[in-house]
C-alpha cells in the first residue's frame, strides 16, 4: 500500500505533461465563442423582427425590445469575458462588478418575482467566485 503511495506522488510530482484545464485548451473555448455568435445573432434577430414590426402595420412592443436587446448586451459581455479569457488577460475589479450589476439587471427584466430574486443571488455567488479564482490563478496578466 505504502508503494502505491510513493508511487501516485511521484507520478503527480514528475509529471511532465500535466492536463490542462479546459480554460487553457483552444478548442472549448472556440466552441463557445460559436455558441456565442449564433446566440448574438439570434437575439439582433429577434430584436430587429420587433423593431421592424410597426413599420407593417404592428405593434411596437418595449418589453420584447427590453429583453431582446438585453440578451444582445448580455451576449456582447459574455464575448468580453472570453476574449480575456483567451488573451489570459485579467478582468478588473470594476469590470467584474459591471458584469454582476448587468447579470442582476437582466434576471430582473427576464424573470418574475421569486425567480428573479434566486437567479440574482446565483449570479452574484457566481461572480464573487469567478473573480477569486481568478486573483487565485498567476495565469493573467494586469490589463
Amino acid at each position: 500500500m505504502d508503494g502505491l503511495r510513493q508511487e501516485y506522488r511521484g507520478s503527480m510530482i514528475g509529471n511532465k505533461n500535466p492536463k490542462k484545464s479546459w480554460v487553457e485548451n483552444e478548442k472549448p473555448l472556440q466552441f463557445i465563442s460559436i455558441i456565442l455568435n449564433c446566440y448574438l445573432a439570434l437575439s439582433v434577430i429577434l430584436l430587429l423582427v420587433y423593431l421592424v414590426a410597426p413599420l407593417l402595420g404592428g405593434k411596437l412592443i418595449r418589453t420584447a425590445l427590453i429583453v431582446y436587446a438585453s440578451w444582445a448586451g448580455m451576449a456582447i459581455t459574455m464575448k468580453f469575458v472570453l476574449k480575456k479569457i483567451q488573451k489570459k488577460i485579467r478582468i478588473t475589479t470594476v469590470q467584474w462588478l459591471m458584469i454582476c450589476l448587468y447579470g442582476v439587471l437582466c434576471m430582473f427584466l427576464w424573470f418574475p418575482y421569486p425567480l428573479n430574486f434566486f437567479f440574482s443571488v446565483l449570479i452574484i455567488i457566481g461572480d464573487i467566485m469567478g473573480y477569486r479564482a481568478q486573483l487565485k490563478s498567476q495565469k493573467y496578466s494586469s490589463p
